[in-house]
C-alpha cells in the first residue's frame, strides 16, 4: 500500500446517513496516478520551453532544476523535455538555457524506466 494515497467512495447523497468508504490505492492505481502527474508536469514544461517569453523559459528551467532528482522517470517524457531544451539553445548573452548546460546529462537515462 502507498501511504497517503486514499481513494474515497461516497455513498448516494439521496439516502439517509452518508456512506463513506476509504481504500488505499493498490500499486497499479498508484502508478497510474504518478504517470498522470508526470505527464501533466511534462506538458507544462514543454509549454514553457516552446514559449517565446524569456521569463516562462527561465521559470520552467528553474523548476526543472529543482525537481530533477525525482523527475522525469519515464523515458519518453525525458526525451520530450530534452528535445525542447536542446531546441531552445541558441546561445547569446541572455540565454536562459545556459543553466541547463551546466547540468548537462542530468536528463539522461541513468535511472529512467520505460
Amino acid at each position: 500500500k502507498s501511504p497517503g494515497f486514499v481513494h474515497i467512495i461516497r455513498g448516494d447523497p439521496s439516502t439517509e446517513g452518508e456512506k463513506r468508504i476509504e481504500k488505499y490505492l493498490d500499486y497499479e492505481n498508484f502508478r497510474h496516478v504518478c504517470c498522470k502527474w508526470h505527464f501533466k508536469l511534462t506538458k507544462a514544461m514543454v509549454f514553457c520551453f516552446d514559449s517565446k517569453d524569456y521569463s516562462q523559459i527561465r521559470n520552467g528551467l528553474t523548476v526543472l532544476n529543482k525537481i530533477l532528482p525525482e523527475f522525469p522517470v519515464v523515458l519518453n517524457l525525458a526525451q520530450a523535455l530534452e528535445k525542447r531544451i536542446l531546441k531552445g539553445e541558441g546561445g547569446g548573452k541572455d540565454d536562459p538555457t545556459g543553466s541547463v548546460r551546466a547540468s548537462d546529462g542530468l536528463l539522461g537515462p541513468a535511472e529512467l524506466q520505460t
